[in-house]
């Protein structure tokens, strides 16, 4: 922010979606069932150097975990009340966790910084 790099600024943020699918009953067919992650989090911060040996981190960081799995539902010729049926719709579960970091530090060093 400044231009003598007293006050910084920065954003990071990272997506995953990723897919690991279990082998096809039958080749050519989709597979039976997938484990999938769609993770997505961000965090951004400001750093600032009030004296040389003096230095302040502020971060704000979010994360939205959400992994699970699907299958392909496949015909049941038996039926046991309790027993069998599925809960989910479609045979898929995803579960969301949400979590938010706030951390603050302000730290002090003694001595000269050494620069290589």
């Amino acid at each position: 922010m400044t231009s003598n790099g007293n006050h910084t600024l920065f954003w990071r943020g990272a997506v995953r979606n990723d897919v690991h699918s279990t082998s096809p009953y039958l080749p050519g067919q989709a597979p039976l069932q997938s484990n999938v992650d769609y993770s997505k989090g961000f965090t951004a911060g400001y750093t600032a150097t009030i004296r040389q040996n003096l230095l302040n981190n502020f971060r704000w960081a979010t994360l939205a975990r959400a992994s699970g799995y699907w299958e392909i539902m496949i015909l049941n010729l038996y039926f046991f009340r309790g027993l069998n049926n599925n809960s989910t719709p479609a045979n898929s579960s995803l579960a969301v966790t949400r979590s938010f970091q706030l951390p603050d530090t302000c730290e002090q060093f003694r001595g000269r910084p050494v620069v290589d």
